[in-house]
């Protein structure tokens, strides 16, 4: 019998590319989570390397040829430094039009007094970045946009007012935080009114995180049919009016994450514009029902004052909720009361008789995240029985119940 031998060569064009395809998404950075930037001051999204594709298609000819055109290897346009604009000049001639391959795309300025020139990205290179992507908005699918001051803001308003529709655009993060060093900075960056962005005209969204940033809530109608929402570092004075709140969350029935970190529905002034509703009730002919979201999956809850989070609490029901974030440890504050109606005990702080409990369904909570809750032991102690299901449980307890939440554990055992 004749032996022939058999190379990686001879394998077909299709599972090379599949391989090729495998290998560059080794380290997929959507696997937990639409949004890669959290609202953390002073954190660092590392991008996953993007040596992979560029290693195989320097192998050998034939290798390179395939490589080049396997448009899907090339979409990822990240930019933390200069050289990553070239980078993504050469990443977009190898997406041909007609590949109709859809870009994701993330963009991490600094501040003025951190910038470094050729090593971080500030208002010269946003500039450029922005030329060369906008001719390519119809084909965005994910956007990412961190700044970190206010002229590079002034900059990111003028491109994304102007770009036109995103019609493939499926996530958007704008994130804009900075440590203001007058009340006149703040001032500054926070008077003018937020412009309408990609046209008002984006029929794919379904992730959208705003961290610092805010939008015109009356005419931005594409804040519907969400799967992903998350509102954070958000002054009272900027944040949606209830009434925008309640269209968001009732026009999205299949919302899954609810991310909230010292942001939600505007506090009542008194005025009709921002009121809240005065009461809430199930029945049919009471003018204002729970918000019931039954699709949620994950909430977070951030730095959020305890009479303000039971005020939200009142409106929404989350009777699927199986992973719970909460860090909540605002100063001279107890939120025992937050914890009672989690877990259906009324405390002498309710504010209110409820007609509900926000999480009805806690025995399926199977992911309990606590970076901070400051409430009595017999709160705490209430909740952690409560968790009949849980199978993740990550505790700082440095920050529960004054030091001392790890005594409920104790007098579990010991009972």
């Amino acid at each position: 019998f004749m032996t022939t031998t058999t190379t990686i060569h001879s394998l077909p064009i299709e599972l090379i590319t599949r391989i090729f395809v495998l290998g560059a998404n080794f380290e997929y950075p959507y696997t937990d989570s639409p949004f890669l930037f959290k609202p953390v001051q002073n954190t660092f999204y590392n991008s996953p390397p993007q040596d992979f594709q560029i290693t195989v298609s320097q192998i050998c000819r034939g290798w390179r040829t395939i490589a080049l055109r396997t448009s899907c290897l090339w979409s990822t346009l990240h930019f933390h430094e200069p050289l990553h604009i070239n980078r993504a000049r050469v990443f977009l001639s190898r997406c041909r039009p007609e590949s109709a391959t859809t870009f994701d795309i993330l963009i991490s300025t600094v501040a003025q007094r951190d910038h470094i020139p050729k090593v971080t990205l500030y208002l010269e290179e946003l500039h450029t970045i922005f030329q060369l992507l906008v001719p390519h908005v119809q084909r965005w699918r994910s956007f990412h946009l961190k700044i970190r001051n206010n002229d590079c803001k002034l900059v990111a308003r003028q491109y994304l007012s102007s770009c036109g529709p995103g019609p493939n655009l499926e996530t958007l993060q704008l994130y804009h935080f900075e440590d203001f060093d007058s009340s006149a900075d703040l001032y500054i960056a926070t008077y003018r009114r937020p412009v309408m962005i990609f046209s008002n005209d984006l029929p794919k969204i379904k992730n959208v995180s705003l961290i610092g940033v805010n939008l015109p809530w009356d005419e931005s109608p594409y804040l519907h049919h969400l799967e992903s929402l998350e509102l954070a570092l958000h002054l009272d004075n900027v944040r949606p009016s209830y009434i925008y709140w309640d269209n968001m969350l009732r026009g999205s029935p299949s919302l899954r994450r609810l991310l909230l970190h010292y942001s939600g529905p505007r506090i009542s002034d008194g005025t009709k514009a921002n009121a809240w509703p005065s009461s809430i009730a199930w029945s049919s002919e009471h003018p204002t029902t729970p918000i019931v979201l039954d699709t949620l999956v994950e909430l977070s809850l951030v730095d959020l004052d305890s009479d303000y989070l039971c005020r939200v609490f009142e409106g929404v029901v989350f009777p699927g909720v199986t992973k719970l974030t909460m860090g909540l440890s605002e100063a001279e504050q107890s939120y025992s009361n937050v914890v009672g109606l989690l877990i259906g005990v009324r405390t002498n702080s309710n504010r209110a008789v409820f007609v509900h409990k926000p999480l009805p369904n806690l025995h399926l909570l199977v992911d309990l995240t606590i970076t901070a809750l400051e409430c009595s032991l017999s709160s705490f102690s209430g909740l952690i029985r409560s968790l009949v299901g849980v199978q993740r449980l990550d505790i700082d307890f440095s920050r529960v119940c004054g030091g001392e939440g790890w005594k409920v554990f104790i007098t579990a055992s010991e009972g």
